[in-house]
């Protein structure tokens, strides 16, 4: 929860329109929080040169939950491709065992 509540308070946050994030278990919460600020999410693919890009404003809000599973992004989410010059992406979450307080380095799993 404080994770959820750090990412909302950030100013790259409030700016952005277009979230990148992961499909993993762990980023969930952070997938629907996307959404319910009113902001498109896009969700890579098993093809590295796809996605799917879910736009709240297409989604019935009670649909929500169901959409950021990979199956509900299915569902709801367009297709785009990784080149698409239309869409401009504001923001990438990146999940990390742990983060350089002063930094924000990414620490542990992934991390250098």
């Amino acid at each position: 929860k404080k994770c959820i509540a750090n990412m909302k308070a950030s100013p790259e946050f409030q700016r952005a329109k277009v979230v990148r994030c992961n499909q993993g278990q762990a980023h969930e919460f952070a997938r629907l929080e996307v959404l319910r600020e009113g902001k498109r999410l896009l969700l890579p693919l098993k093809n590295i040169q796809t996605f799917r890009l879910l736009d709240p404003a297409r989604i019935d809000e009670s649909e929500f939950v169901a959409a950021v599973s990979a199956k509900g992004a299915k569902k709801h989410g367009e297709i785009v491709r990784w080149n698409d010059t239309s869409l401009q992406v504001d923001l990438w979450l990146i999940g990390s065992v742990a983060v350089c307080p002063s930094t924000g380095a990414r620490c542990g799993l992934s991390g250098s």
